[in-house]
């Protein structure tokens, strides 16, 4: 039974947001004439919108399971980023990561807001996620969009999600 891979929407709010999600490569991705618009208050958001990633400078991603723009679901707008498929025959673990690089070092501090989905298999799968490296939490089963929120101190910061 093919396990689906964690999906984070498009749409992605904070006060330092986020989006995450991703899909096998596929056509050229246009961008959306649905603009995403950030929340009130926001100083960083990203909805994926532009159909940019993997080229925006404040994401980044595994280079041998990269995670990947898709259309097929969203939390709002168009696009989000999915993690790789990561069975495999030999039953080994794998792993992907994504992270959002917010390297304003006049950062006040704030909450991050991200929207995902992680229909994954325990014990098989994990989807978790850290702040400058530092385990912040993880989601079990989440079959429907999930918003999580993180709590960040002033100063730069590296978010990063792991498919596992």
């Amino acid at each position: 039974m093919k396990t689906p891979e964690p999906t984070v929407p498009t749409t992605m709010l904070t006060t330092i947001p986020t989006a995450i999600g991703a899909q096998p490569e596929e056509e050229e991705l246009t961008p959306s004439p649905l603009p995403a618009s950030a929340p009130p208050g926001a100083v960083y958001f990203d909805g994926f919108e532009s159909a940019t990633f993997p080229a925006d400078p404040e994401w980044s991603t595994s280079d041998d399971t990269p995670w990947v723009l898709t259309s097929d679901m969203a939390a709002s707008g168009v696009y989000s980023v999915r993690s790789p498929e990561l069975a495999n025959e030999q039953l080994t673990t794998l792993s992907s990561n994504l992270t959002l690089s917010y390297l304003d070092p006049s950062f006040e501090g704030g909450t991050i807001l991200f929207q995902v989905v992680a229909n994954i298999q325990l014990p098989i799968n994990q989807f978790l996620y850290y702040v400058d490296g530092q385990y912040t939490g993880e989601i079990s089963q989440q079959n429907e969009w999930a918003t999580i929120e993180i709590l960040l101190t002033p100063g730069p910061h590296e978010i990063t999600f792991q498919h596992t």
